[in-house]
């Protein structure tokens, strides 16, 4: 028997995660957040994120009377805190909704966000192993 759509709805796992940098409840236990998997398209905007946003290095120049006319240079800036951030964002839920907009996650300390990311990427699956892939493959190069 085929799958039906609303046999294919799914709940997705979640983990709670303590997070004391961002303050305590009333109680003074540490405030927590509830870390969900991903969706496919914030994963696919995770990993444009990884493979670098273009950054001009040096600008066009016209042709001279000496020298031919220089093209722009761009370079592919690795900025995976960025894209920790993204992911996150797609991440940390309430009522299916962000709590956070990348910009604010960005101004968040990296070692809160190195903590939630780990556990995000591993509730997606398929991210932990590619990113330490590729940062062994940047180190060896």
């Amino acid at each position: 028997m085929l799958t039906t759509r609303d046999q294919a709805k799914e709940t997705p796992p979640f983990e709670v995660v303590l997070v004391p940098e961002w303050g305590t409840e009333e109680d003074d236990t540490p405030l927590q957040v509830r870390v969900y998997p991903v969706t496919t398209r914030c994963r696919d905007d995770f990993w444009d994120a990884v493979r670098g946003t273009p950054v001009l290095v040096r600008p066009p120049a016209p042709p001279t009377e000496d020298a031919p006319a220089i093209a722009p240079t761009t370079v592919n800036r690795y900025r995976s805190g960025h894209a920790r951030c993204i992911l996150l964002q797609g991440a940390l839920l309430n009522d299916g909704k962000p709590i956070f907009t990348v910009a604010e996650l960005d101004l968040k300390s990296p070692a809160v966000i190195d903590r939630l990311f780990e556990v995000a990427a591993r509730l997606t699956g398929g991210i932990v192993d590619k990113t330490s892939a590729k940062e062994k493959a940047k180190g060896e190069s």
